[in-house]
């Protein structure tokens, strides 16, 4: 007799963008705080938007979730932190993007001259994918996923893809 397991339905809701990647870290629970979650790896992403002439910047608080991107960030890791995993500060750290369920959240933080708690907001959401990298402007190789392993394959030659089409 085999049993059905019961499938839960999601929806996932996906930006896409490029932005600079900063603040590569572990995640762990304050015990003394009474936290109970499983450490979890975390990048803080600045994404652009708007007209190239006047870029604003939407800051982005991700959980690495995507087995892609966790590869990705191996690779792009001695760009963002030294051998004693501290940021590295002169590094430009450029990515294509895709992150899951982004949301915003409200937190307090005390204003320097005020000394009152003001609300800030950030967006926080799960990094699924890194499409593109360039570290100081020179493009780094970052690890594809079978998906896009199977449309270069698809596309005939292996790297020429869209080369014939009106996006040159």
């Amino acid at each position: 007799m085999s049993q059905q397991q019961a499938q839960s339905q999601y929806f996932d809701l996906i930006t896409r963008g490029i932005g600079y990647a900063n603040r590569l870290r572990r995640v762990t629970p304050d015990k003394a705080k009474g936290q109970k979650f499983k450490p979890f790896d975390a990048i803080s992403v600045s994404a652009l938007v708007g007209e190239g002439d006047d870029v604003k910047y939407v800051n982005y608080d991700l959980n690495i979730r995507g087995e892609q991107a966790k590869k990705a960030l191996e690779v792009l890791k001695p760009y963002l932190l030294d051998a004693d995993g501290q940021p590295l500060k002169n590094n430009k750290v450029l990515i294509g993007f895709s992150i899951g369920d982004a949301m915003p959240d409200v937190y307090f933080k005390k204003d320097n001259e005020s000394g009152k708690d003001e609300p800030r907001v950030s967006m926080k959401g799960r990094l699924l994918k890194i499409t593109s990298a360039k570290v100081n402007g020179e493009k780094i190789e970052v690890p594809k996923t079978e998906f896009d392993e199977a449309k270069t394959n698809a596309n005939g030659d292996g790297g020429d893809a869209g080369a014939d089409s009106d996006e040159q």
